[in-house]
């Protein structure tokens, strides 16, 4: 990966090379100028092992020979964490380095460039961003290029940068969101060893009170209390620890379909450690003051006069209360997780609208030399070797493959009698440009006119566009669109010749949007997506294909290659890792809480074996002392399910965004939710009650309470 900046870039943020030198402004004063590179300090030792000598030697980058000048340091992360970057080429070398961006320096429809500045002393950033709307608003009066009403300049401290700026907009609130569940589930796991206190407090009142009559301070007391539940809590903290090394290790293994690759530094370091061990010092503390002063809080001569270990009804209350916020609890993670699965459901049964059948996609930069009847002739050789293997049926050609997450391309259309948007001179349409084999490899269907020909490629041919339906409904409602015509934003006349169905652009939730096809001839980058339709498995034959691609033109700079199902499947990433995270925390939220409640029922019955020995030797029926000490704990989960979906529906409203098809109070998932939680707790609950309903009064008599 090449990162290409400006060459003042590293003197703009101050930074010293770590071997040679670094870019300068005199290295690249005109576009097309200069042909040196400074490379990455992890690339450096990877690649060249950290060799000095590495300076002054010559790397072939795309369609450029660069000369290396030096190696940036090694605090330097590059512009955006967790992509790795090999090398830093200048700006001005755009047209040699990367096919993907020909018109960077130019276009002013271009969002990927992203500027650092720094502010001069006294300055403020808000007095920054007052001083970019100034320009912004002036560009818009002047109409310069593409700049619309709604275009602004985003200024964004440095400091505040996570991964990348348009990413981050939806990591952060999904990282606090997983904070939130975490702590959910830490919560009740520090409630269960609460209640766990309570009842060991209780059991060991008469050795505090003891203690205490002896002399010992009730601060003492606490303060033994509190050290051993700081040390049960770190040995939580310790074991969690193990577990999350685990599961770190799984996640960064795990095959996910990114549309880049990252790379995330997720080792367990000191700061992880010290927040870990922070968080359970405080977890032990907080959770263990109420048991530490509940046991310390005694009447010594009662309690050392009296052979019960009751604990009373505060205690019991505050069991109860444990009990009931935990059940809250899993039901908010649990309603979390049913509205996750319950929007993944939706979106995979979505069609996009082309990707029925198997495809291997090869995402390929043309060499630089290669333009016109070139650059055709070297896309038929590729498609003619690779269409030569026994496992492909077709090949076919685009420049903006649908669904792609790493760009998109429109293009203006002007409509007689259909006026633009407001503040637009133009109506911005998606736009890509494809071959005569593309509809039939894509599994788009052509439902009205003609494909495009061979003809309609020749250099004298009048332009002609294949438009989907969603298109046609927009511009020509009710009447068929081939044959129609609009102008582009040159005013060249655009005929329709064909209507295809209208497949997913940029997200499979998209309402239907309007797209238009072009001629290969018109694609506007020389990147191009090959689709290669194959039989039986498509990441089988990938490596075929590749090879073929390779072997038709070896100084092909090979962007991306994937399965088309692959491609596809990026959509639904985010939901499926929401899905399965939050499913897995409710689960194990459910499980904790059914602990929790089978405790506390359990001790509940250790309590009243006395009482149920009377009853039972009373002639009770034993089912109704059953269903007696099962409607005690039933009682605790109905009062949490009925908090929890209160406060579900409350914060159903954060989660709102990120659904699909569902809505936030989604009426199945609210009801089937508390009934799965009622049926997991009537379990949790009527085995201690039923245990407690079969014992032999006359031994329960005998016992003690």
């Amino acid at each position: 990966m090449l990162e290409l900046v400006s060459s003042n870039f590293f003197q703009v943020l101050r930074l010293r090379p770590e071997l040679g030198r670094l870019l300068e402004p005199a290295d690249a004063p005109v576009k097309g100028t200069g042909e040196v590179v400074v490379l990455s300090h992890p690339y450096w030792q990877r690649a060249f092992g950290g060799d000095p000598s590495v300076l002054g030697r010559e790397l072939s980058i795309g369609a450029a020979r660069l000369r290396v000048i030096g190696v940036a340091p090694e605090d330097y992360p590059a512009s955006f964490r967790g992509i790795s970057i090999h090398a830093f080429v200048p700006m001005m070398m755009v047209e040699q380095v990367d096919r993907l961006n020909l018109d960077q320096l130019e276009s002013r429809s271009t969002h990927g460039t992203f500027v650092k500045a720094r502010l001069r002393p006294g300055v403020t950033l808000e007095q920054a961003r007052v001083s970019l709307a100034r320009i912004a608003t002036s560009f818009k009066e002047q109409r310069l290029g593409e700049w619309e009403g709604d275009d602004q300049f985003n200024l964004i401290p440095a400091s505040e940068v996570i991964l990348w700026p348009p990413l981050d907009k939806v990591l952060v609130p999904v990282a606090w969101m997983l904070m939130a569940v975490v702590g959910m589930v830490l919560v009740i796991a520090c409630a269960n060893l609460a209640a766990f206190l309570l009842a060991r407090a209780i059991d060991r009142r008469k050795e505090v009170a003891v203690r205490l009559a002896m002399g010992a301070s009730r601060g003492q007391l606490i303060s033994q209390l509190l050290i051993e539940t700081v040390l049960l809590s770190l040995a939580g903290g310790a074991v969690g620890l193990g577990l999350g090394r685990l599961a770190l290790g799984l996640l960064v293994r795990a095959d996910l379909p990114l549309p880049l690759p990252i790379h995330l530094d997720l080792s367990l370091d000191a700061r992880v450690l010290a927040f870990a061990t922070v968080v359970a010092v405080v977890a032990g503390v907080l959770f263990g003051l109420a048991p530490a002063l509940q046991a310390t809080r005694l009447d010594l001569a009662t309690v050392i006069r009296d052979e019960s270990t009751g604990g009373g009804r505060s205690k019991g209350r505050l069991r109860s209360v444990l009990v009931a916020g935990q059940v809250a609890v899993s039901v908010v993670l649990l309603v979390a997780a049913g509205l996750f699965v319950r929007s993944l459901g939706v979106l995979k049964g979505i069609d996009p609208g082309f990707g029925r059948q198997p495809a291997a996609l090869a995402w390929v930069g043309l060499p630089s030399a290669h333009s016109g009847i070139m650059a055709q002739a070297t896309v038929d050789r590729i498609a003619q070797r690779v269409v030569e293997l026994p496992q492909v049926r077709s090949v076919g050609w685009i420049d903006n493959l649908l669904l792609n997450t790493l760009g998109s391309s429109t293009t203006s259309v002007l409509v007689d009698g259909v006026e633009p948007p407001p503040g637009r001179n133009a109506w911005e349409i998606q736009r890509a440009a494809i071959d005569t084999g593309y509809i039939g490899v894509s599994g788009q269907s052509l439902l009205e006119g003609r494909n495009f020909t061979a003809a309609d490629s020749d250099s004298g041919a009048p332009p002609v566009v294949l438009v989907n339906t969603a298109f046609a409904e927009r511009f020509w409602p009710g009447r068929s669109a081939v044959g129609r015509r609009y102008h582009d934003a040159a005013g060249n006349e655009i005929e329709v010749v064909g209507v295809l169905n209208t497949a997913k652009a940029r997200s499979l939730a998209e309402s239907p949007t309007p797209f238009v096809y072009e001629p290969l001839t018109a694609a506007k980058y020389p990147v191009l997506w090959m689709v290669a339709g194959v039989d039986g498995n498509a990441d089988l034959a990938l490596p075929a294909v590749l090879g073929a691609v390779r072997a038709a033109e070896p100084d092909l700079f090979v962007v991306q290659s994937k399965t088309l199902a692959r491609h596809i499947r990026v959509m639904s990433l985010p939901l499926e890792l929401g899905a399965s995270t939050l499913g897995a925390f409710a689960a194990l939220a459910l499980l904790m809480a059914s602990i929790g409640l089978y405790g506390t029922v359990s001790y509940a019955v250790a309590q009243r074996s006395r009482e149920v020995g009377i009853r039972l030797s009373l002639g009770a029926d034993q089912r109704a002392v059953i269903r007696l000490l099962l409607w005690g704990g039933l009682r605790l989960v109905l009062a949490g399910a009925v908090v929890g979906v209160a406060l579900a529906a409350i914060g159903a409203g954060a989660v709102r965004g990120l659904l699909v098809g569902v809505a936030a109070l989604d009426p199945l998932t609210f009801v089937a939710v508390p009934a799965v939680l009622l049926v997991v707790a009537l379990i949790a609950a009527y085995l201690p009650a039923r245990a407690a309903g079969r014992v032999d009064p006359t031994s329960a008599l005998r016992g003690r309470d």
